[in-house]
């Protein structure tokens, strides 16, 4: 009986540190981010100036960031593929627009970055061309 509970204590006390072992790799891997591409908008309105830029995540997932001098409330976030079809990808809140690009939307993929206003007119546009 007492090999027995020894067992399974230091069955325990193994699949403890193999978790931490685990779970100290997954946060290594998450901090893994590198800067994919950096882009200037170009203004289409005086006073829209910013950039846009992809990180890639230790997971293989794609950030898309687009920071920008003042705050355009509801301003769209529209990309364009390489095969000319355009996506919105959401609303800025305030001078910051930040999303994970979806799995099948890769960076090398699109084409243009597009800043819409609410009222329809393009506040700014980039070319995303990878280095």
């Amino acid at each position: 009986m007492n090999a027995v509970n020894r067992f399974s204590r230091n069955l325990i006390y193994l699949l403890f540190v193999v978790l931490v072992v685990y779970l100290l790799s997954l946060r290594a891997q998450r901090g893994k981010t590198l800067v994919v591409g950096k882009w200037p908008l170009q203004p289409v309105v005086e006073g829209v100036e910013g950039v846009a830029l992809v990180k890639q995540r230790g997971d293989g997932s794609q950030v898309l960031i687009v920071k920008v001098s003042k705050a355009l409330p509801k301003a769209k976030v529209l990309v364009q593929t390489k095969d000319g079809l355009f996506y919105e990808l959401g609303a800025m809140q305030g001078a910051t627009f930040v999303i994970t690009l979806p799995a099948k939307m890769k960076v090398q993929e699109l084409k243009f970055l597009r800043l819409k206003g609410p009222e329809g007119r393009i506040l700014a546009e980039t070319t995303l061309k990878m280095p």
